[in-house]
């Protein structure tokens, strides 16, 4: 057997096709670096690969790793590949898709230069074989090739691929007055021929190989809505810390930010609670039944505890008030902000902290800009955007792009266990929150420190004497 001087990773939620994958690379002399069948497990070796110098020659994934239940979460996928894509720009991507050849998740992998993208089904058959797949490695597939994938069933329903060079559709469903109204909002790229925002070298392939949009895609901004007018409002209680956690689109981690933030609040000695606002989504009860486990009744609490911090499951607007006893913070988990009702949205004004998740995607800076749009009357002078996995440069970009609002924007690290933070996200929060260590909890701290110098002498000195 030769030996190549090759690594891969490997995320396949089949155990028994990653198996087999794994065996037939190493055959080839290929050197397995993992064999994933989560996404958390294949993100969190992937980054500890990284952490410690080595970086695979290639990731093989698997579509179907994001997977839940029935749910394919197929645009969480490709932003995935998307923030691996920039995080790690010398490996390749060997893409095993699950979906039909016309699905337009290929189209947007295309349209960031992925082009070893596999059918299933090809595997084995046809010019597709573990050799050939190793050779991918170092050469990708051509346009040509993927001619089927890149003319995607536009019947399908998906968001819109957004390139710098290419004008843009976007449909944005708002609730006014109890009423649902829908607002057709076309717009085209403001950064083409501009100094203001010069991306890195390695995103000019997006721009030239983004599949184009309809002809019709050419109008102007407009808006059915009337613009609101600012609100300003002042804490509700004083002393207690009301914080409102938002997404600007789906699928960008409220719960779990909220979570990260309770448990940096948490560390610092203050008692913080996390209200689910949200009568209908059931992630609460999820988080409980898998802290508690299945034998555990859980349709009887209405509130559970973990890691000191209080969750309270499926409030409604006016359940909020009945909420703020006995914490020093409050977090409000939004979910997306755009189909939260008017009384959520008038809670996030109150708050003292307003955060907002968004993509940090070069490409998707059109639905930052959008929201902000569209969202007119809230005061972003006050608003942290967080954006996860950022690196420095689209930080520094995003700052530069939006510097008009005067807001700010932090990068939201990796982490895996959102319970109890990391050095990482915990100095983020420090900025965020800019909060000294609770009194009490710092006397406690000191007694424990004390506590423990004292154990050490004795310990040294028994040491000597005996």
């Amino acid at each position: 057997m030769i030996k190549l001087n090759k690594t891969i990773l490997i995320g396949v939620p089949d155990a028994g096709f990653a198996e087999g994958l794994s065996k037939n690379f190493e055959k080839s002399g290929l050197k397995i670096l993992g064999v994933t069948v989560t996404l958390d497990h294949f993100l969190e070796h992937a980054y500890a690969l990284k952490g410690n110098g080595e970086e695979p020659s290639a990731f093989l994934l698997s579509t179907s790793i994001t997977k839940r239940g029935t749910e394919k979460r197929l645009e969480e996928f490709a932003d995935i590949v998307i923030n691996l894509r920039e995080d790690f720009e010398n490996s390749s991507f060997l893409i095993m898709s699950d979906e039909d050849t016309k699905h337009p998740l290929h189209a947007e992998l295309i349209s960031i230069g992925v082009f070893n993208i596999f059918e299933r089904n090809e595997l084995g058959k046809g010019p597709i074989t573990i050799s050939s797949l190793i050779g991918f490695i170092d050469n990708s597939r051509t346009l040509l090739e993927l001619k089927d994938m890149r003319n995607y069933d536009r019947s399908i329903p998906w968001r819109n691929v957004v390139s710098p060079t290419s004008q843009i559709k976007i449909s944005v469903e708002r609730k006014a007055n109890g009423n649902k109204t829908t607002d057709e909002i076309i717009t085209t790229n403001s950064n083409q021929g501009s100094n203001e925002h010069n991306p890195k070298e390695k995103h000019k392939v997006r721009e030239e190989l983004a599949f184009p949009l309809e002809p019709s895609d050419t109008e102007e901004i407009h808006w059915s809505e009337e613009p609101k007018t600012k609100v300003v409002y002042r804490d509700r209680i004083l002393g207690q810390s009301l914080i409102s956690i938002a997404s600007i689109s789906k699928g960008l981690g409220s719960t779990h930010t909220s979570i990260l933030a309770a448990a940096y609040l948490n560390s610092m000695g203050y008692k913080t609670e996390i209200l689910e606002c949200s009568a209908t989504s059931n992630a609460f009860e999820q988080i409980e039944n898998a802290y508690n486990g299945q034998k555990v009744n859980i349709n009887n609490s209405k509130s559970f505890c973990i890691e000191n911090v209080t969750y309270v499951k499926n409030i409604s607007s006016d359940q909020v008030i009945e909420n703020l006893e006995d914490y020093t913070h409050i977090i409000l988990d939004l979910g997306q902000f755009t189909e939260i009702d008017t009384d959520f949205e008038n809670e996030f004004l109150r708050s003292t902290v307003q955060i907002l998740i968004a993509p940090g995607s070069l490409w998707k800076e059109n639905e930052i800009q959008s929201f902000i749009k569209q969202n007119s009357f809230l005061d972003f002078s006050k608003i942290k955007f967080l954006i996860p996995f950022a690196d420095r440069q689209q930080i520094d970009d995003l700052k530069n792009t939006f510097k008009d609002l005067n807001t700010e924007f932090y990068s939201v690290p990796l982490t895996t266990d959102p319970f109890y933070g990391t050095p990482q996200s915990d100095a983020i929060f420090e900025k965020i929150f800019n909060l000294p260590m609770n009194k009490r909890f710092k006397k406690y701290y000191k007694y424990v420190l004390i506590g423990i110098i004292v154990l050490l002498a004795i310990l040294v000195l028994g040491f000597i004497i005996f």
